[in-house]
């Protein structure tokens, strides 16, 4: 494949059936390198891709969103741009320390107060934009977040889109458990409402990291609270 970036300058990737690891609605993800990969959109990018997140975005460089690099043109408009490539770890999220959720949930918090200091919401941001590694948890998919003027209203959908992603990660390791959420039953209430609970999210303003951090005390790791 064969790309330009804005000045003109030709990029050539040798992309094959094996670099090919990950599609979503808009675009295709191909691995370039061992620490690079590139993400293609299939789709006209003017109704779902902002430029100006992006360009913000890639300035702040966040330790908990994966780093982008070069944009991509064609007739003007982006086509693809490559981002860092990340590993995802073989432990279930359910038997990593919790100190693991407590303290990525943390700092992923500061990091959705400066994107909605700079004017960026998290629009159509789950679970399966979450990266979790062995040391960290990184979210990637930045294409569908839209620049919100009003800083209350970004921090707000921010921190709830947030949970709703941890919320998801636990969602998802249980299922692949053989869990039924739907009916299984924790502490009066089905898995379902409990993970509700353990990832609500009211418009507080405390770090959300502090309110989980209260709802899973004495806990060494987070598959303790559902008795497996």
């Amino acid at each position: 494949m064969v790309f330009y970036d804005k000045e003109g300058n030709k990029y050539s990737y040798n992309i094959s059936k094996d670099s090919y690891f990950d599609r979503g609605r808009n675009a295709k993800v191909y691995k370039i390198c061992d620490d690079e990969c590139l993400k293609v959109l299939n789709r006209d990018p003017s109704n779902y891709f902002n430029e100006k997140v992006y360009d913000i975005i890639k300035y702040l460089s966040l330790d908990g969103l994966v780093k982008l690099g070069i944009p991509f043109y064609i007739d003007g408009k982006i086509k693809a741009y490559t981002m860092e490539y990340l590993e995802k770890t073989k432990i279930s999220i359910l038997d990593m320390p919790t100190e693991y959720t407590l303290d990525n949930l943390a700092r992923l918090h500061k990091e959705m107060v400066i994107l909605a200091n700079n004017n960026i919401e998290t629009f159509d941001l789950y679970y399966r934009n979450a990266i979790v590694g062995d040391s960290n948890i990184k979210l990637i998919d930045f294409d569908s977040f839209i620049i919100n003027r009003d800083k209350d209203s970004a921090l707000y959908h921010n921190i709830g889109s947030l949970l709703y992603v941890f919320q998801g990660l636990y969602k998802d390791a249980l299922k692949n458990i053989g869990m039924d959420i739907e009916n299984e039953m924790i502490n009066n209430m089905t898995v379902k409402n409990y993970l509700s609970y353990l990832f609500g999210y009211t418009g507080y303003k405390e770090d959300p990291a502090k309110v989980l951090e209260r709802k899973l005390v004495k806990t060494k790791t987070p598959r303790e609270l559902f008795n497996i």
